[in-house]
């Protein structure tokens, strides 16, 4: 069943629509918002039903497509988010806007800046206009310069698995316990997942041209791409533990270490090379004799 999901307010996100409407209507809203949720859980709807909120706007209201003289919308060009791009926020925030009206900026992966494009945003963090609110959403908040994070009001969604199974629940997507770990118990995750069908597309690996492969993959979130198919092999590995004794657990390990260090390589420097980290990391997988833990009988 196809998950709908735009413009959605999930539930998870309530108790922090909540807190911010409440800032507000107090008039204490700080000038500098961090929206710091997983992959998965729906940021890019997060961050714009925020900006619905600063800005007035109906929730069901996409606001990255609304002409507002008080609205700026940031976000990634390419891989990255530019110096250029920044410096036209700040051009954007001391112009005058409408004065019973907040000033919103709002920055989408915002962990996609660059260096010099980070550094410049400091500066106007750092020395803010009065009434404009700088919304950054982000998924890698650790991969932030300090400096910029202690800048920053940190806002946190509410990310429990057990409410986010039942949402699926009554989405009708049903997932095995097993499933469900296996895509890190992002909800979002879950429509992909089964179309997917991680196991088949690791066997497609062993057989199809590297490079149509990572142009597949670089299609999608790499690193939440990665996780997930770091949780699918202990999921599997769990299951067939018990069923294959031949099964060479040291190298199950060893492939899963190579993993995670591959998805942290890109999840924490944007200058990664990720076409040949994927690469790289194929072959390895090509390299390995544990296919029973693709089998999925």
């Amino acid at each position: 069943m196809k998950l709908e999901i735009n413009n959605e307010i999930f539930p998870w996100h309530r108790v922090l629509f909540n807190k911010i409407e409440e800032l507000k209507s107090r008039g204490s809203l700080p000038h500098a918002l961090a929206l710091c949720s997983k992959e998965g859980w729906g940021e890019a709807q997060l961050l714009s039903m925020t900006c619905n909120i600063l800005l007035g706007y109906e929730r069901h209201v996409e606001a990255s497509t609304q002409a507002n003289t008080n609205f700026m919308w940031v976000s990634p060009e390419g891989s990255v988010i530019k110096i250029d791009q920044i410096r036209r926020v700040i051009d954007f925030a001391y112009k005058t806007g409408q004065k019973e009206h907040y000033k919103v900026i709002a920055i989408s992966q915002g962990h996609l800046l660059n260096m010099n494009a980070a550094n410049a945003l400091l500066k106007v963090v750092e020395e803010p206009p009065v009434g404009t609110v700088i919304v950054l959403q982000t998924s890698r908040w650790a991969s932030l310069p300090t400096t910029l994070r202690s800048r920053f009001h940190r806002l946190t969604p509410d990310l429990s698995p057990v409410g986010a199974r039942k949402w699926l629940d009554n989405e009708g997507v049903n997932l095995s316990d097993v499933e469900y770990s296996e895509i890190g118990y992002a909800p979002l995750h879950a429509e992909s997942y089964q179309a997917q069908g991680f196991g088949g597309f690791l066997g497609v690996m062993r057989v199809g041209k590297v490079s149509d492969i990572v142009d597949q993959v670089l299609t999608l979130d790499c690193v939440a791409w990665l996780g997930n198919w770091y949780r699918f092999l202990l999921g599997r590995l769990a299951i067939k533990s018990e069923q294959t004794e031949s099964l060479d657990f040291t190298k199950v390990f060893d492939f899963c270490d190579e993993l995670v260090a591959t998805r942290k390589e890109i999840e924490m420097s944007n200058s990664a090379n990720k076409r040949l980290l994927l690469e790289r990391l194929i072959v390895d997988w090509r390299n390995q004799s544990i296919d029973a833990l693709t089998d999925p009988n």
